[in-house]
């Protein structure tokens, strides 16, 4: 789901941003799993408290 949610952004990025297409794309890819696997581990850390 964050490797999507990351083409999206990325999408985004280079429609509607003067960057470089694959800057956004990758920085995108990058940011969005991980931020993903954060968002992960802080539910369910939640849910055993």
């Amino acid at each position: 789901m964050g490797v999507g949610f990351g083409f999206f952004i990325g999408n985004l990025i280079e429609t509607y941003t003067v960057l470089n297409n694959d800057l956004g794309y990758v920085a995108s890819l990058f940011f969005t799993p991980g931020a993903f696997l954060l968002l992960g581990f802080y539910l369910t850390r939640k849910l055993k408290l």
